[in-house]
């Protein structure tokens, strides 16, 4: 059922650049605080600070799992653009959540409050997208999707509650799970994929 290693790489790439842009702006962001962090007058804010951690998590998770996807062998156009678009929505969330780089003066609580309803928007289409990836590419779902749409529903959560009560919890979650998610299903290169592959395997 695994592609053709040539044709996997050629089509995964257009993926990856996007996924790659995300990672670019987060580093430049923090390239630039750290050579202006003298010049610019910024009150933190811990539940921010933890959220770019968890977003940068993220794009390496992506990153990580994409290689799965070679299991779905050759695809075709429709599923192509299904595949880009979880990429798509994870690089709209990072922009999102960083700041203006032209500013002289931040206020993380003030930019959390801000983003925060629109970033979960994205995040929460970001993990339907990826309840429904492997049902797009080979029919089946994969064996986390109670845990995916858990992640769905914490998203949806925190676009709908007010930032300063509920939020230090649900972002605390937020994080946790994603670890939790990570040592569970993501340890191994393509563990999902193979998981799949051994169910339908024995299906057939």
């Amino acid at each position: 059922m695994m592609g053709d290693v040539s044709s996997f790489a050629f089509t995964i790439s257009l993926a990856a650049v996007i996924n790659g842009l995300g990672l670019v702006r987060l580093m430049t962001t923090l390239a630039e605080y750290v050579k202006g962090r003298y010049k610019l007058q910024i009150t933190h804010y811990w539940l921010y600070i933890l959220l770019l951690g968890v977003q940068f998590l993220m794009h390496i998770l992506l990153w990580w799992a994409m290689f799965g996807t070679r299991a779905a062998g050759t695809l075709n156009f429709l599923q192509y653009l299904y595949l880009l678009i979880g990429p798509v929505l994870l690089y709209l969330s990072t922009s999102l959540l960083l700041p203006d780089t032209d500013e002289a003066t931040y206020d993380m609580r003030e930019l959390y409050q801000q983003l925060a309803r629109p970033y979960f928007t994205v995040v929460a289409l970001f993990w339907l997208w990826t309840c429904f990836l492997w049902k797009t590419l080979v029919g089946v779902f994969p064996p986390p999707v109670p845990f995916l749409a858990a992640f769905v529903l914490v998203a949806v959560g925190a676009r709908f509650t007010t930032t300063g009560k509920a939020h230090p919890f649900v972002v605390s979650l937020y994080g946790i799970m994603i670890l939790v998610f990570i040592a569970l299903y993501q340890i191994e290169l393509g563990g999902i994929a193979q998981d799949i592959v051994n169910s339908l395997d024995q299906q057939q």
